[in-house]
């Protein structure tokens, strides 16, 4: 009977083990805002594009392979969509951030566009349906040596546990 028991609570530990990639999960979407998950994805498609180039790995940011930096975008991308989901259900106002108009300077244009059309655009008044174009039109602008002007600056990417939990999702 105590050899059934000291199994079960060995089971169970097991088990809380492998649901600990859950609790990560859970920890990032708390703890990284959308411009950070941004700043992040912005990193990985510059070392695609320098992967595209010819340097890759060791050369590149981080010393992320381009298939690597893709595999992780897509992650991203859902991490971000999950953040989405979360502040619509925060929000009781459909409305567009005055601050999201200096989008350019963090390169976030994009992020903040794709968010604005998750919502209800006819519910937009027409100040929010403003900043929405303005914003669209700022992040068509947006070039590669924007981006990686901005990323210069996202160097923590590299040593965050956002990059660990990346580094250590499954593989398509």
């Amino acid at each position: 009977m105590r050899v059934n028991k000291i199994l079960f609570f060995f089971i169970l530990i097991i088990m809380s083990q492998a649901s600990f990639g859950g609790l990560i999960h859970k920890e990032i979407i708390k703890n990284y805002t959308i411009e950070r998950l941004n700043a992040a994805a912005n990193l990985l498609m510059v070392a695609i594009d320098q992967g595209l180039e010819g340097k890759d790995g060791a050369d590149n940011v981080c010393g992320i392979k381009k298939d690597d930096a893709s595999i992780y975008i897509n992650e991203l991308k859902a991490l971000i969509d999950e953040k989405f989901t979360l502040i619509k259900q925060k929000r009781t106002k459909t409305a567009v951030p005055v601050p999201w108009l200096r989008c350019q300077t963090a390169c976030h244009c994009a992020v903040y566009e794709r968010y604005i059309e998750t919502l209800d655009l006819e519910k937009l008044s027409k100040d929010d349906f403003k900043r929405y174009k303005k914003i669209q039109a700022l992040a068509a602008k947006m070039q590669p040596n924007d981006v990686k002007r901005c990323v210069s600056v996202s160097r923590w990417f590299c040593e965050s546990p956002l990059f660990t939990y990346l580094k250590k999702q499954p593989k398509p």
